[in-house]
């Protein structure tokens, strides 16, 4: 699998996923000779991406608290797991997701990277075998995400390495989705 990035019309760039750094970064680059006659297959993972509203309590003056959120899902088979990523965006900054590292780490001074796993921003799409509810189109996945902010914002997506996967090869339904949040005590400044 590889990513592109468009330059014009006639002009594309090639990179390989980086399993690594969980990016499309390695740009490949290729000399040939002689006119292309074609023979070459492209074929297109298309991305989704659902982004919420900014949910808060500004009425009254409050900051918003999130628990958990539950999530309301068509089941994909045991046999052939699916996934999509939720990220959750505090106040005005949408570009660096608290659920995701960086912004996970645990601070224990140790080099290495050290995400907090109970955050989770891979939500599977098949269902648990911890609550066995028989053979069900539908399930219920809880998502922890404990966070304070003043505003917060949801995107369900693929990430790169779920696009470079089969996981975007099955559908996605979100039927409905339960935010467990509370009044987190009054707004600080932005």
């Amino acid at each position: 699998m590889y990513g592109i990035s468009v330059i014009d019309q006639d002009t594309f760039e090639i990179y390989t996923f980086d399993a690594s750094t969980q990016q499309f970064n390695g740009e490949v680059t290729a000399s040939p000779s002689g006119t292309y006659v074609g023979g070459g297959l492209i074929n297109l993972r298309d991305n989704f991406s659902i982004v919420s509203k900014k949910f808060n309590f500004l009425d009254d003056g409050q900051s918003i608290q999130l628990g958990y959120l539950d999530i309301l899902m068509d089941a994909s088979g045991q046999e052939q797991p699916g996934a999509i990523t939720l990220k959750v965006f505090l106040d005005y900054d949408e570009s660096a997701a608290s659920n995701t590292s960086p912004n996970n780490e645990i601070n224990d001074y140790s080099i290495a990277s050290n995400p907090d796993t109970f955050f989770n921003s891979v939500i599977p799409t098949t269902q648990s075998t911890l609550n066995n509810m028989g053979s069900s189109s539908k399930f219920w996945q809880r998502v922890f995400c404990a966070t304070r902010a003043n505003f917060l914002t949801l995107q369900y997506t693929f990430s790169n390495a779920q696009l470079n996967g089969e996981e975007q090869e099955l559908p996605v339904q979100i039927d409905a989705q339960v935010l467990w949040i509370k009044k987190a005590g009054r707004m600080t400044q932005i």
